[in-house]
């Protein structure tokens, strides 16, 4: 019994740990993003104008709002957290319950 509390316990800290350095890396990312460091691009493609003038903006690459990024972090945490718990779950149950 105490060898499978162990395991355990290696386990959720291990997974723990996971959840830990993933939320700090969106965080950093959230930082460098918010302080214009970085950019967060989209792959998103807009139909051409149908007129033929051509005006310096056309040439301008797609950015979100900053509203759009904030929602992006918003979004993005919480399916890091699920994802992280639900890979550690999964772990648990083949190393724990189907042995």
């Amino acid at each position: 019994m105490q060898t499978r509390q162990r395991d355990v316990a290696a386990l959720y800290a291990k997974y723990i740990g996971e959840l830990a350095n993933a939320e700090s890396k969106l965080d950093a990312l959230e930082q460098c993003v918010s302080s214009n460091k970085c950019e967060l691009r989209i792959n998103a493609t807009w139909p051409k104008p149908s007129t033929s003038t051509i005006s310096l903006d056309d040439d301008a690459s797609a950015r979100l709002t900053d509203a759009a990024q904030r929602d992006y972090f918003t979004l993005k945490k919480p399916i890091v957290i699920i994802t992280t718990q639900l890979t550690g779950l999964q772990q648990y149950i083949k190393e724990q319950c189907l042995n």
